[in-house]
């Protein structure tokens, strides 16, 4: 908790704690005055109103909030749990907030007792199997918070990550030009190139501003092992070459007609909401959304993502799978031969390029 808060100004304090997280507005009372017990009441009813989704606050509901949360009537571990927030990150952000000047030696040695406090459950011999539950849990959420940084650096998209057996197996939402940054890396030996739009920009020719700007290379990020990415594509080979997606094993070729090896991986998503009854008879279905997807690469210069999606009620109606996306690309495979004739060159730059025009 202190280094998610150590750099951050005490407005950004207040930011990071309290929109990360969806907190209903008695938690979001709770929270706010567990850190600034000491704010007033027009001060509360602001950050109340402005973070709240709830409109229909009247002029009373707001001070009936604010003396409800009176953090002085209960302990740290009481407030943690009326908030719904760690009581350590409520601890660290008032700390950080009256001691803005403070090191993380100075916390630590400032929060001995309050650690103690909060972890005094531990040493209760009455509750052994709470106890191994609530340690398994948190070692759960660590364990999580490690592989969201480790698939951030291999290009997820999102801030944050659910705990979920989903997630835990690889599945979870991410999106096309993430997927296709993958395979990139997988295709430059687990390094990870800048992703650029444009190389060059002319403004003003023939002007007496006439000014040029161009990109100006930066050097790769190893965010994977050259052997793990050779596994990867192996795998993503083999999807093709016999798996789901040999449909087009050998519909791509260059425009001489030279077949051009290709790999990669369908996914289709038929996200639904299931109501059941308590014998766990079906009630009710509403469809989300319905998405196939098939993440390739084309040689070893260019890769991309075919994404088919529909959203809402109308999903409903459809059933179709990664064949779509497959099929989609053999369709197109025409079109972007003249693409796969250029001759081959070092990988570097070939990543590069691909991150640019793929």
């Amino acid at each position: 908790f202190w280094a998610k808060y150590a750099d951050l100004p005490p407005d950004g304090i207040i930011d990071a704690l309290l929109t990360e997280r969806r907190l209903t507005p008695r938690r979001l009372a709770w929270t706010f005055r567990a850190v600034r017990p000491d704010a007033t009441e027009e001060e509360f009813a602001a950050v109340i109103r402005a973070r709240s989704s709830d409109t229909q606050f009247s002029d009373r509901t707001i001070p009936e909030l604010y003396r409800m949360a009176d953090a002085a009537r209960f302990g740290l571990a009481d407030l943690g749990y009326l908030a719904g927030v760690h009581p350590l990150e409520l601890w660290v952000v008032r700390y950080r907030l009256e001691h803005p000047d403070a090191t993380r030696a100075e916390a630590i040695a400032a929060s001995a007792s309050t650690r103690q406090e909060v972890y005094a459950w531990l040493f209760s011999p009455r509750r052994r199997q709470a106890q191994d539950r609530s340690i398994s849990i948190m070692l759960e959420i660590e364990a999580f918070l490690d592989i969201h940084r480790a698939w951030q650096r291999l290009g997820y998209p999102f801030d944050n990550l659910v705990p979920s057996y989903g997630s835990s197996i690889g599945s979870s939402g991410d999106r096309p030009d993430a997927l296709a940054q993958l395979v990139g890396i997988i295709m430059n030996d687990g390094v990870r190139l800048q992703a650029v739009r444009l190389t060059r920009l002319d403004m003003g020719v023939g002007t007496p501003y006439e000014t040029r700007w161009s990109i100006r290379p930066t050097p790769g990020d190893s965010v994977m092992s050259a052997d793990v990415a050779s596994v990867a594509r192996r795998a993503i080979d083999g999807v093709v070459e016999s798996g789901t997606g040999r449909s087009v094993r050998d519909a791509v070729q260059t425009s001489s007609g030279n077949p051009v090896v290709v790999g990669g991986k369908t996914g289709t998503g038929n996200n639904q909401f299931r109501v059941f009854g308590g014998r766990g008879t079906l009630i009710r279905t509403r469809t989300i959304n319905r998405t196939a997807t098939f993440a390739f690469h084309l040689g070893d210069r260019h890769f991309g993502v075919i994404t088919a999606h529909v959203d809402g009620d109308q999903a409903a109606g459809y059933t179709f799978t990664s064949a779509l996306p497959l099929a989609v690309l053999r369709l197109v495979s025409p079109a972007i031969a003249h693409l796969l004739d250029e001759p081959e060159i070092d990988m570097s730059t070939a990543a590069a390029t691909a991150a640019g025009g793929g």
